[in-house]
């Protein structure tokens, strides 16, 4: 019997000790919630990195992109910071891999004075990761400064005090499952305190509605809120100017699906609003997205142009008027629609309407003025309407239409007619505050668009441009960046980097856009910047491009390849005078006659070879005096040439 109850007791103890050990794992295993739930509710901007380590790697090592923004030297400390993350996933105390596979959170949030802070949040899998991630980051830290420690409600919260003062304190904790950091205690302290709270972000419908539309094969998951981030955009970006295009009243929540190539940056997503009076989405309700084709009428390198698709203008003006009522303009709106009446007749707005088909454009030139077009059900429609309305205000001011008219005349079989407007802004009076900057002076028609411009020369260069084909149709740098960019659409905006800046000086901050121009051979680099957009019922959908492409680009084919003597042979060579330090093409055609051309496409000298050019051409200081030559070679020769077109000393060397 003593046997028995002996035996009895170690299968209990057994049984003890394994129930004892299955919920001391239980206490080990965290809640599993999500990282969202310690976002504070006022983030402006949320960046969802699904492998940070991967990221860091491609940005700082691979990206075209990157590597041409570090010529800017505001863009080192935060080089610093990548290369010093890198080295930290690198370091043998994380090579356990605690974060891998796991998502960062990195929120930033408004923290007064316009001054926005972030924090990095992760959700671990359990307390035992929690705590080995917390001591590994003490003995990584533990030579480059002391480590402080504190209590705040019941979270242990962690200081790390650096030795150097070019490192940036910060304070880290784990809490309920969530590894939190931020350089600022205040935002580690809100942090820990909405994982408490049983409202956040997660029981904000449209946040959680966008999070379902979130792509998994992405770089990042970015969600914006619209409230917050105007005060964030509003460090570089006129948000006075912005309003014409209702970011004031855009959405309540974005998400934007974030893709990282070599020299491209593309978002692609959704955004919402519980509440959609006084959003943009409401003029745009019931209109369908149409492909856009007035961007082939457009010299080739405009400063910007915003293009708006529609299906029904009647509606989008009932639309438009609903949203002016919205935002309380509803005033302005009426008196502008009187107005015309008034000039034009009674049923002039209606005529528009009838007239207009699935386009309206507005283009910035490069002197800063404007065109706007819209497209219309044909030629002959247009001119008819223009010269009825024009004859009605003739009559009711007992004036000749003869002093409004006269013909633009490029040829004996290019003739158009070119008139003068009675009231200026006729395009933003008929169709809203996207168009305002157009004075609208004169109007003429080309194919099937009614042209409006500021000026009598700019509307009778559009015209010349366009018969001698001089557009951006046939600009193929254009071409390949709108590669990336949706067909249909109802909203779409370019802004170029590459022009003048007249468009960037109104669209930034006095402060951005005079960094910007004393940055202007860097930010030429990038081609340009796009957004669009597309009403899906209740719904945005949202594409952002920013791309890099090289100044050797900027020039269109019409403009300089025009001007050799047969096609190009060989991959454009972007070089730099020695003398201006502006940037210059080299080329070789296929009678294998090379040249240099300047910026604006003139031929500065041309010179016949006897073969084709292998390789590249390279820019050389042979004499060491700072003065630049061009070595390449061919099959059977190597060429050296001073700036023009000599050749230098003994060159050309034979090879055989």
């Amino acid at each position: 019997m003593a046997r028995r109850i002996g035996f009895l007791g170690i299968i209990l103890l057994f049984v003890f000790t394994l129930v004892g050990f299955y919920f001391y794992l239980k206490i080990q295993q965290t809640q599993s919630i999500s990282a969202y739930k310690a976002v504070p509710i006022n983030a402006a901007l949320i960046f969802d990195i699904h492998n940070l380590k991967e990221s860091v790697k491609e940005i700082v090592y691979k990206n075209r992109i990157w590597q041409e923004l570090l010529d800017f030297k505001e863009i080192e400390p935060l080089q610093e910071e990548l290369l010093t993350i890198d080295s930290v996933f690198q370091h043998q105390l994380l090579k356990q891999d605690l974060l891998k596979g796991k998502n960062i959170l990195i929120s930033f949030h408004e923290l007064g004075n316009n001054s926005f802070k972030p924090i990095l949040l992760c959700m671990l899998d359990s307390r035992l990761e929690g705590h080995q991630l917390i001591k590994n980051i003490g003995q990584l830290l533990v030579n480059y400064g002391e480590i402080a420690t504190s209590r705040y409600n019941q979270a242990r919260v962690y200081l790390f005090k650096p030795n150097s003062s070019k490192n940036t304190p910060f304070f880290y904790c784990f809490h309920k499952g969530i590894f939190i950091a931020s350089p600022t205690e205040m935002l580690l302290q809100d942090a820990i305190r909405q994982v408490e709270s049983d409202l956040g972000l997660l029981q904000n419908t449209q946040f959680t509605k966008l999070q379902e539309t979130a792509g998994d094969h992405v770089d990042a998951n970015i969600y914006i809120q619209f409230s917050e981030f105007k005060k964030l955009l509003s460090k570089t970006i006129n948000i006075k100017h912005l309003s014409k295009f209702g970011i004031n009243n855009y959405a309540d929540w974005g998400e934007l699906d974030l893709n990282i190539k070599n020299n491209t940056l593309l978002l692609n997503g959704f955004s919402s609003s519980e509440n959609k009076t006084a959003q943009i989405a409401k003029v745009f309700q019931g209109q369908s997205p149409k492909n856009i084709k007035f961007i082939n009428h457009i010299a080739y390198i405009p400063e910007a142009f915003t293009v708006i698709g529609i299906s029904d203008a009647k509606l989008f003006r009932q639309n438009l008027a609903d949203y002016m009522e919205d935002i309380g303009q509803k005033d302005r709106f009426d008196v502008n629609e009187q107005l015309v009446r008034k000039t034009f007749g009674n049923q002039s707005v209606n005529e528009f309407e009838a007239l207009v088909e699935n386009e309206l454009a507005l283009v910035t030139l490069a002197d800063g003025s404007s065109l706007f077009a819209m497209q219309t059900s044909g030629y002959r429609d247009a001119t008819e309407l223009i010269d009825k309305l024009l004859k009605y205000y003739s009559k009711s001011t007992n004036s000749s239409i003869s002093n409004y008219k006269k013909k633009y005349q490029i040829d004996s079989d290019s003739k158009f007619p070119i008139y003068k407007m009675p009231i200026k802004k006729l395009p933003t009076r008929l169709f809203g505050p996207w168009f305002n900057n157009c004075d609208a002076e004169y109007v003429g028609v080309f194919d099937d668009y009614v042209i409006f411009s500021d000026t009598y020369k700019n509307l009778t260069e559009f015209i010349y441009n366009n018969v001698l084909q001089k557009t951006i149709a046939y600009n193929g740098t254009y071409k390949k960046f709108e590669n990336f960019l949706s067909n249909k659409v109802n909203f779409y905006q370019f802004v170029s980097l590459s022009g003048t800046g007249k468009y960037l000086e109104r669209l930034l901050t006095p402060n951005a856009y005079k960094y910007i121009s004393s940055n202007q051979d860097e930010v030429r680099e990038f081609y340009g910047m796009a957004m669009q957009f597309s009403v899906d019922k209740d719904m945005i959908y949202n594409s952002l491009l920013f791309r890099y492409q090289p100044s050797n680009a900027l020039l269109a084919s019409t403009e300089w390849e025009s001007k050799l003597d047969t096609s190009i042979a060989f991959k454009p060579v972007l070089i730099r005078n020695h003398y201006t330090n502006e940037k210059e093409i080299f080329i070789q055609d296929l009678n294998k006659t090379i040249y240099l051309l300047n910026k604006s496409g003139r031929i500065l000298w041309k010179k016949k070879l006897e073969e084709n050019i292998l390789g590249s051409a390279y820019q050389v200081d042979y004499f060491k005096n700072g003065k630049l030559q061009l070595l390449f070679n061919t099959k059977n020769k190597i060429y050296l040439l001073d700036r023009n077109g000599n050749y230098v000393e003994r060159f050309p060397v034979r090879l055989t």
